[in-house]
């Protein structure tokens, strides 16, 4: 969570090199789960934290297993911060682009924001074509947005108000 990117990139590259998984997309997948993981346990721990514990002791002295536990009343409880986090990483994860840029060479597997750097050239931009393809890179962002928003905002401000 300390490190910038721009500090384990080389070693990253080196080591996915040789495992033999450059170009390919575990070279994607497996970089952001490692980055994702200290943030998503943080967020996690700390909305369990704020579940009341009455109720989970309410629910050990009328005999529900630790799976009932957990699935119905843990995570119901903690839904919003689930769904908050589910719509960061996904933002995140979008917007990438240091890591697909040196990790990925075949054009199949570059994603929108490395794409989007192929339609500037050296000596022109062409301003509506680099527009539009602004455009759809951000409309998923934008629609998973709206999906999200209600769970999202109270996900944000969940654990503000006692």
């Amino acid at each position: 969570m300390v490190l910038p990117t721009e500090a384990f990139i080389i070693p990253l590259y080196h080591e996915l090199r040789w495992m033999g998984l450059t170009n390919t997309y575990l070279a994607l997948i497996l970089p952001q789960i490692a980055l994702s993981l200290p943030f998503t346990t943080l967020m996690i721990a700390t909305a369990l934290q704020q579940v009341p514990r009455e109720l989970v002791e309410a629910s050990v002295m009328d005999g529900a297993s630790r799976r009932k536990i957990l699935w119905g009343i843990l995570v119901p409880a903690i839904w919003p911060t689930l769904s908050t986090l589910a719509l960061l990483l996904f933002i995140w994860t979008w917007n990438e682009f240091l890591i697909p840029l040196i990790l990925v060479n075949k054009d199949e597997l570059r994603t929108l924001p490395i794409g989007m750097m192929f339609f500037q050239n050296k000596n022109t931009i062409d301003i509506p074509v680099l527009m539009a393809g602004a455009m759809i890179v951000i409309m998923p962002l934008v629609a998973v947005f709206l999906v999200f928003q209600r769970k999202f905002i109270s996900g944000v401000t969940e654990g503000a108000v006692k």
